[in-house]
């Protein structure tokens, strides 16, 4: 009668440790099928992150040539003919009869001795 109590007991015990490991087993698998969709939910996210950093990227870039790079650009283009323009004068103020007391080339004349 002892045997039998020893493996009644046993078997309870079997079974108890037996579910129970099924039991984590199971759960087990259920869990890493669940840390699987959030590392796909945390990939999909973190693209969409980055779309959004190179469409605000973009966006800045686009701001930045319409207000500041072209409006530059044109004043540079501006500037250059202004002073080919300049240039052009200056160098003809050497033709001019009256060079010698040329207002023009005295205030330029000053204004190399000043610098």
């Amino acid at each position: 009668m002892d045997t039998s109590i020893i493996i009644t007991v046993i078997g309870l015990l079997s079974a108890v440790v037996g579910s129970t490991w099924i039991a984590s087993v199971v759960l087990r698998r259920k869990y890493e099928q669940e840390i699987e969709l959030l590392k796909a939910d945390h990939h999909r996210k973190e693209s969409d992150t980055n779309g959004v950093e190179i469409a605000n990227a973009k966006e800045v870039l686009k701001t930045q040539m319409e207000y500041i790079i072209t409006p530059l650009q044109n004043e540079i283009k501006a500037l250059r003919k202004d002073v080919r323009s300049l240039r052009r004068a200056v160098e003809k103020i050497s033709d001019c009869p009256h060079s010698s007391d040329c207002p023009v080339r005295r205030e330029l004349q000053n204004n190399e001795t000043n610098d």
